[in-house]
C-alpha cells in the first residue's frame, strides 16, 4: 500500500504529517512492507519518510521531471544518477 496525498500526484513542498499516523496504523494490522508514494520528490521527504517507519519510497513525476528537463538523453540520465543518489544519500 502506498499513499501520501489525496488527489493529483506529482511533486509537493512537504509530506503529510499525517501519513505519520497512517503508517503507524498500517503496521498494527499487517507485517508486509509499506512503501510511501505519490508527492514523494527530495532527499528531505526521503529522510523524514524513513524514519517515520516506512520500508520504502516510489518516486515518478519527480524522476521524469529530470528526463524531461534535460537537453538530450544522455544528459537525462545522468540528472536521473544523481537525483537517484541524493534520495539514496538521505536514507539513515
Amino acid at each position: 500500500m502506498q499513499v501520501s496525498v489525496v488527489g493529483v500526484t506529482g511533486a509537493r513542498a512537504t509530506v503529510n504529517p499525517h501519513v505519520k499516523d497512517l503508517l503507524q496504523e498500517i503496521r498494527q494490522v499487517t507485517d508486509k512492507a509499506v512503501a510511501v508514494g505519490f508527492g514523494i520528490s527530495t532527499p528531505e521527504h526521503v529522510s523524514q519518510i524513513a524514519r517515520w517507519g516506512s520500508d520504502g519510497v516510489i518516486i515518478g513525476s519527480a524522476m521524469v521531471k529530470q528526463l524531461g528537463e534535460a537537453n538530450s538523453p544522455r544528459e537525462g540520465l545522468k540528472r536521473l544518477e544523481v537525483y537517484a543518489k541524493s534520495l539514496k544519500n538521505a536514507l539513515p
